[in-house]
């Protein structure tokens, strides 16, 4: 197919070149000729045009190689920047997560000392609560056994009434 318009691109370009000889002698042509001029430049762009979108590519040149490998190059290192602030999010999140952690850990702890000593409070009220009423249990047996001592001794304990 390119062989075919190559050689018709020729062909046109000897059209042209006899219609240029043969018409320059004769004057009257003149209007005509400048028609059939500006047919075959119609032609030859047309020839062009379809020869350059619709033949076979071209060979790749080296400036588009090099564009191809600095647009490859550039993806690649955009697709790392990303994967970096992937990982890098991933981290700041790990280490967020780790702090909530230890910060969460830290506050249990004070929980956890808060409540034992809220129990040692509460036991140490207890057991002076149960001290006491021993003690006041110990009193009234002390208090009837002295009376009864008294009693048998014919004395009494002295109540002063208000």
């Amino acid at each position: 197919m390119a062989a075919s318009m190559v050689f018709g691109s020729n062909r046109m370009q000897h059209i042209c070149n006899s219609i240029a000889t043969i018409s320059s002698p004769v004057a009257g042509i003149l209007p005509s000729l400048k028609l059939v001029e500006n047919w075959i430049k119609e032609v030859k762009m047309s020839i062009e045009t379809t020869r350059r979108f619709e033949g076979p590519p071209q060979g790749i040149s080296a400036g588009y190689k090099q564009q191809r490998a600095r647009i490859r190059l550039d993806e690649e290192m955009a697709e790392k920047a990303a994967q970096i602030r992937l990982e890098k999010q991933i981290n700041e999140r790990a280490l967020w997560n780790q702090e909530l952690e230890e910060k969460s850990g830290f506050k249990k702890h004070q929980e956890n000392k808060k409540r034992i000593q809220e129990e040692l409070r509460m036991a140490s009220r207890a057991a002076i609560a149960v001290r006491r009423v021993a003690l006041k249990n110990l009193m009234e047996k002390e208090f009837a056994m002295y009376t009864e001592e008294l009693k048998t001794l014919g004395k009494t304990f002295y109540k002063q009434r208000v």
